[in-house]
């Protein structure tokens, strides 16, 4: 694969924005003990939403009424839905399940790119997409396939319908993208989404549940705000608005990856002996959606 600096920097955007994904989701699982699911959603877009804001009035000024109102739909599912059903699902599954029904990402926005007529599908393509769930198989090992504890398919259902607004999220985004920037659509996004999770955080208590945080959460609550939210992001939107969805999506299933590796480390998780060999699958998917033959 040959690529210049137009194609690189963006794929090494899109590749930080995995690692802090990875992160979020051990800091996720670190922080649920002390709130609840739309309570911390809540707490970290407001927080995300708040630290892009200054960076793109302007932008958000010049928004137009007809994609205003196409922002506000997608970050309801990217920022609403997306993040109430993970946080939710987690309750019910491990989380290395939800990885690995996380990974399905790429091969659901790739076929909605298709659909949609802005993604060509190509053999290549579908084997990309599928390496990427097979690698982060592995690197899970048994532990994405245990007994769940609740004998039902809740927590499997509610990762699904994650993925799939994930992945409309990055079928449908790429033009809104191109017009008004990543931070102006980024902010917009996540304020949507939080108008969607304050009601149910209410039901929740969300009071009560801010007084259970101790120091270590709100810590936990900070890097979810500003690098697992706002940074991580307006990374992957800058990285999607410059290439293909697919191209974008493939970089997702690093995340899984990386909260394995965090989690080993940090929480003292234990980890498969195939966890290098998942590792390079989920490599060799990214570089078999990224390579174009002959290309400069």
């Amino acid at each position: 694969m040959r690529a210049d600096n137009q194609t690189l920097l963006p794929m090494a955007a899109a590749t930080m924005s995995g690692v802090l994904m990875g992160l979020s989701f051990v800091a996720i699982r670190f922080v649920m003990e002390q709130t609840s699911p739309a309570t911390l959603a809540t707490l970290r877009y407001s927080l995300a939403a708040l630290c892009l804001l200054p960076f793109c009035l302007r932008g958000i000024g010049r928004l137009g009424r007809a994609d205003l109102w196409r922002i506000v739909l997608l970050g309801v599912f990217q920022f609403g839905i997306f993040q109430w059903l993970v946080n939710s699902g987690l309750e019910h599954i491990p989380a290395s399940r939800g990885a690995v029904i996380f990974s399905l990402i790429p091969l659901l926005t790739m076929t909605l790119s298709t659909l949609r007529g802005h993604e060509h599908f190509t053999a290549l393509k579908l084997l990309a997409a599928v390496m990427s769930v097979v690698g982060v198989s592995l690197a899970l090992g048994e532990k994405a396939f245990a007994t769940g504890d609740s004998g039902t398919w809740t927590g499997e259902l509610m990762f699904f319908g994650a993925v799939m607004c994930g992945a409309t999220y990055n079928a449908f985004s790429p033009g809104l993208l191109a017009r008004h920037g990543a931070a102006a659509v980024s902010t917009m996004a996540m304020a949507s989404g939080v108008v969607l999770l304050l009601p149910l955080a209410g039901i929740e208590g969300i009071g009560a549940n801010l007084g259970t945080l101790r120091p270590s959460g709100w810590g936990a609550v900070a890097f979810l705000g500003i690098g697992g939210g706002a940074l991580s992001f307006v990374l992957f939107n800058w990285s999607l608005r410059r290439l293909s969805p697919l191209r974008t999506a493939i970089f997702v299933p690093l995340a899984p990856i990386v909260a394995t590796a965090a989690g080993a480390l940090l929480l003292g998780e234990t980890v498969s002996l195939l966890f290098g060999l998942g590792l390079a699958g989920v490599v060799l998917g990214i570089w078999l959606a990224s390579w174009r033959p002959g290309a400069s």
